[in-house]
């Protein structure tokens, strides 16, 4: 944007600055949590704003609709890497805002499973094929050798592509729960439990129940009002809105999720938790009960 002689306002507020008099218009471009911060504080906006650009997450459906229905202001979507350059897909098209867009003209993309093209609207891993893609990790040659393949770098992300070429992100590789032989993507169901209205946070993992790779789900839950947290009516509240395998065995009420260096929410120390505190309490009640 500088170097096309672009002006730029960093912004980490709400409150969102006016249209310079001199521009023909404004783009805001964000990260999904300030969107959702954005959602919640913004009652109108300064005339002047084209659309939203964002990137680095998953953007709550409802969100994006409240914009466009609310200020006709579409919000789109995009994806890079850092290993690759780092854009990748790029949305401009209004009627597929839920897309992350089609590859830029340098970029191949394929849709993978066991390095295998699947066909549109099937599920698999993003790969892609590009000139810059990193050629080395300072972990070591393992984690490269692991994300290419024939060529093909392995973003680790689940995503399927419709029939005009538009790839629409599902979820993280390890995020994804395995239930009783069926694929549980966890973020539908922590959006629909986020419209509970005493939940202000949910994350739901999976921790292992047996050595075949089946797993169990555990919701991490931050709720408005604790003393209104009841496991029983959350999963009331569940039936019906996502399949029955997929609502949480348990759930564990907290006052805040942890999260990394990038805001985001720390899924996988939460995974390394559940698994810890599970693995605790399996060995306590595997002791005889004088030993307790």
């Amino acid at each position: 944007s500088l170097i096309k002689g672009n002006r730029v306002i960093l912004n980490q507020s709400t409150e969102l600055p006016p249209t310079p008099d001199d521009a023909k218009g404004m783009i805001l471009i964000g990260d999904t949590n300030y969107f959702e911060r954005l959602s919640e504080a913004v009652h109108e906006l300064p005339p002047g704003y084209l659309y939203g650009i964002t990137a680095g997450g998953h953007l709550k459906p409802d969100v994006q609709r409240w914009f466009y229905e609310t200020f006709h202001f579409p919000i789109f979507r995009g994806y890079g890497l850092i290993e690759a350059g780092p854009i990748i897909l790029i949305n401009n098209d209004e009627s597929k805002l839920r897309s992350i867009g089609i590859p830029l003209h340098h970029v191949s993309v394929s849709i993978r499973q066991d390095d295998t093209v699947v066909p549109d609207q099937k599920i698999g891993e993003l790969c892609i094929r590009k000139e810059s893609v990193v050629s080395g990790f300072t972990s070591g040659e393992e984690k490269l050798k692991d994300a290419l393949n024939n060529g093909w770098y392995h973003t680790g992300d689940l995503c399927y592509q419709d029939l005009d070429g538009y790839i629409y992100f599902v979820d993280r590789i390890e995020n994804r729960i395995r239930i009783k032989g069926f694929d549980m993507f966890p973020e539908s169901a922590e959006n629909i439990l986020k419209k509970h209205p005493n939940i202000r946070e949910a994350v739901i993992v999976g921790i292992p129940v047996d050595n075949r790779g089946n797993e169990k789900a555990i919701a991490y839950v931050v709720p408005e009002k604790l003393s209104q947290a009841n496991p029983d009516a959350l999963k009331e509240y569940l039936k019906g809105k996502i399949p029955r395998y997929q609502i949480p065995d348990d759930f564990i009420f907290l006052n805040h999720l942890p999260v990394g260096a990038t805001g985001k929410i720390a899924r996988q120390t939460i995974r390394r938790n559940a698994i810890h505190h599970n693995n605790k309490m399996n060995n306590l009640s595997s002791k005889p009960e004088d030993d307790l």
